[in-house]
């Protein structure tokens, strides 16, 4: 049977990278190329200091880091980690005093859910112990 998690791109998925011993495979990590990169950096602009730079490649990393954590809360295969990146979402969102209202709102309707699963599986176990499920 086919699951939701079969359409899922590869490179969206929070399993493990697979690696081989072949040479011309490349990690999806290269310290080597990170330091080259920072390096080059550096030499770019020499006059920027290390929290410049710094803030200048967060600022530019920041819509693909954003885009990741989307498809995180979207499309991963774990649960708590779907969870997590949408708790994350929302904080951020209703992080502002003028949204302060709205987060009450997400909080309530939050709990709502939280409350009537767990009515749900309550009301289960119960039918379950009584040989009614």
């Amino acid at each position: 049977m086919e699951s939701f998690d079969d359409d899922v791109p590869e490179y969206m998925s929070n399993q493990p990278e697979q690696t081989t011993d072949d040479e011309n495979s490349r990690p999806w990590w290269d310290t080597d190329d990170a330091i080259a990169s920072l390096t080059l950096e550096k030499s770019v602009r020499p006059d920027e200091t290390n929290a410049e730079l710094a803030k200048r490649l967060l600022e530019e990393s920041a819509p693909q880091a954003a885009s990741s954590i989307i498809q995180l809360a979207l499309h991963s295969r774990s649960d708590s980690v779907r969870l997590n990146a949408s708790r994350y979402i929302t904080d951020l969102l209703f992080a502002d005093d003028k949204n302060a209202s709205a987060a009450a709102g997400w909080e309530k309707l939050v709990g709502e859910v939280v409350s009537t699963a767990e009515l749900l599986t309550s009301n289960a176990s119960d039918a379950a112990r009584n040989g009614l499920l």
